[in-house]
């Protein structure tokens, strides 16, 4: 028996005009966001989620296009619902050639490469009218974040953490990702921001870029710690965790420390995610 060319469903992609009232639709079902991501080539934004191990991406035109794109002259014509299905092969090379000598014909058969690996895409007149993605993820790359049983919270119905912006414990299988003290401390000695909180925001953005760079969202994280000078302020820090983590809040630790490297810095956070 050969080995066959399909190895997994990688996502399913459903063209949306307003993301955020289709992941309301879809959190009926249990998937939960992982990450955002534009794609200003393209003209669309790109929301991932995740329900165990099934992985489905939103995509919605980028309200600040210049110029409309594929996207919308797809929902011009067909309106919202499946745009692709993308699966993944072991070899793209070796899915193509059996691609083609199906008689399916391909979209362009120079592959695009992105952070996840190198793909083509199945016309879909040759594929009874879906659009059809082939991806061959890079070595070793991670599948999709988010293990098989998903993200578990404990202690979500202890009445002491109530509207706190972190829960009791997190549990989530996954390859573990120790992310080092963040601060908003510029390379040239500066400091992003004169409050604990400013300086958090800072923070929060370069956290959110290096878990996009593993593939990954703010629902993958599982814990992070606080080291601050003072109390002072930093009640307001809570507001700035609630934009970034939405409901997905991790476990967490605030520790008021005598000093941190770095004159003006007043906060500084390290974080462990699951991929």
């Amino acid at each position: 028996m050969t080995e066959p060319i399909v190895t997994a469903v990688e996502h399913v992609s459903v063209a949306v005009r307003d993301a955020a009232g289709a992941k309301q639709t879809f959190a009926a079902l249990g998937f939960e966001p992982q990450w955002v991501e534009d794609l200003p080539g393209q003209g669309l934004r790109s929301h991932v989620l995740r329900a165990d191990g099934v992985v489905l991406e939103l995509i919605e035109p980028a309200a600040d296009t210049p110029v409309a794109g594929s996207l919308d002259r797809f929902l011009t014509r067909r309106g919202e619902g499946l745009h692709h299905l993308c699966l993944r092969v072991n070899s793209l090379e070796e899915a193509t050639r059996a691609v083609e000598a199906a008689g399916m014909r391909l979209v362009d058969r120079a592959p695009t490469v992105d952070e996840q690996g190198r793909r083509v895409f199945i016309h879909p007149e040759s594929a009874h009218g879906v659009l059809i993605g082939l991806v061959e993820p890079h070595p070793g790359q991670p599948a999709p974040p988010g293990p098989p049983g998903g993200r578990r919270v404990l202690g979500a119905s202890d009445p002491l953490f109530a509207g706190r912006t972190y829960v009791a414990a997190v549990a989530r299988a996954g390859v573990p990702l120790f992310v080092s003290g963040l601060t908003a401390a510029r390379p040239d000695g500066t400091v992003e921001g004169d409050t604990v909180a400013a300086q958090a925001r800072e923070i929060f953005a370069q956290l959110g870029r290096i878990l996009a760079e593993a593939g990954a969202g703010p629902a993958n994280v599982v814990k992070t710690t606080d080291y601050i000078l003072s109390r002072e302020g930093y009640r307001t820090v809570a507001d700035v965790r609630r934009e970034f983590f939405g409901e997905d809040f991790p476990a967490a630790t605030g520790i008021v420390v005598k000093e941190l490297l770095g004159r003006g810095v007043l906060i500084e956070m390290d974080a462990v995610a699951m991929l």
